[in-house]
């Protein structure tokens, strides 16, 4: 009789692992809509590249990714002869998010006319050269990302003066502060999943993606219950650079734009405008 209780205790304790990892991670389940007319779009690949999961819309418009790792992740969906869309999706363990994504058709090149105009630049772009031209900061243009499309965004950014990319134990990398070793003694403790991928305490910058911040330093309320350590890290490798219009690197609040100037428990502002 005991060892039949053994060999039970044993088959449970195997079976443990893949109950955990079906209950820790998470799925995207949702359509994917042509955005003039809402009829579904076969074909569209969605993605988290930082976790190298993708997968593929049906005939209906219909997806589903599963292996989702809990946290803030970037979703990307493409398809030929529309506009790439990326969005920040939050994932609980165990949940299922429903989210649906609309792509607008991109507008056919005419032929080349001799026509000499001013550049009927994007809302994204004219902000972002408008700053460009004040002077103030460090820009990576599209034509910089292009041709370091080879390359990590962590690896074009490394090259910025003024800042520190911080590399994890994975392809994971955080933009922080160079302003000396005491911006490293205080400031933002990242949570438990960020310090499995080796992320430590530290001034990190604020991370502002088409503008709408995916991290500001918020930390959670200290307490002996508490284990996450606040708001998770945003990883900048989790965008290709092809993917990128423009960044914009600001390492403290004497040259940081007043829309993104506010208090907060980070150091210096990186601000990404996507294509």
């Amino acid at each position: 009789m005991d060892k039949v209780k053994w060999a039970g205790a044993v088959l449970l304790a195997c079976a443990m692992p893949v109950l955990v990892s079906a209950q820790t991670s998470a799925a995207l389940r949702g359509k994917v809509l042509n955005d003039a007319d809402d009829k579904p779009l076969a074909g569209a690949t969605v993605a988290i590249a930082s976790l190298n999961l993708s997968t593929t819309s049906d005939s209906l418009g219909n997806f589903l990714l599963r292996g989702v790792t809990p946290g803030r992740q970037i979703v990307q969906v493409r398809r030929l002869g529309f506009g790439f869309v990326s969005s920040v999706v939050a994932f609980a363990g165990g949940d299922t998010v429903e989210q649906d994504f609309g792509l607008v058709a991109t507008v056919a090149k005419l032929p080349q006319v001799d026509v000499k105009a001013a550049p009927n630049l994007s809302p994204k772009l004219s902000e972002f050269e408008g700053r460009r031209k004040e002077g103030f900061g460090h820009f990576v243009t599209d034509a910089e990302l292009t041709k370091d499309g080879n390359r990590r965004v962590s690896e074009i950014l490394a090259k910025v003066p003024g800042i520190t990319v911080k590399q994890g134990t994975t392809n994971a990398a955080w933009v922080a502060t160079a302003r000396g070793p005491k911006s490293f003694t205080a400031g933002f403790c990242p949570g438990e999943m960020d310090k499995r991928r080796g992320a430590k305490c530290g001034c990190y910058a604020k991370v502002v993606l088409d503008g709408v911040e995916v991290f500001s330093g918020i930390s959670a309320p200290a307490g002996p219950g508490n284990v996450s350590g606040g708001q998770d890290l945003w990883d900048i490798n989790s965008l290709h650079p092809s993917d990128i219009l423009g960044i914009e690197i600001y390492n403290g609040p004497a040259t940081t734009p007043a829309k993104y100037n506010s208090t907060s428990n980070t150091c210096g502002v990186v601000v990404i405008w996507t294509k």
